[in-house]
């Protein structure tokens, strides 16, 4: 598969990873290669609709910073 970026505006981060994952890039591995980093993050994905539009919503949560 090949895709292309038209990012002549910008790409918000969440939204650049939700179409990632929707186009099969798994939230597993997302998850596992973060984890090799050592990094305590976790992500989940859920479906979203706004404007009429659907795709996916990524949310990353993190610890606080101590």
């Amino acid at each position: 598969m090949i895709g292309y970026l038209d990012c002549s505006s910008g790409v918000s981060g969440d939204k650049y990873l939700g179409a990632l994952v929707a186009a099969g890039f798994g939230v597993a591995e997302l998850q596992a290669g973060l984890d090799s980093l050592g990094l305590d993050i976790q992500v989940a994905a859920s479906p979203a609709r706004r404007g009429g539009l659907t795709g996916l919503s990524i949310s990353i949560e993190a610890p606080e910073p101590q």
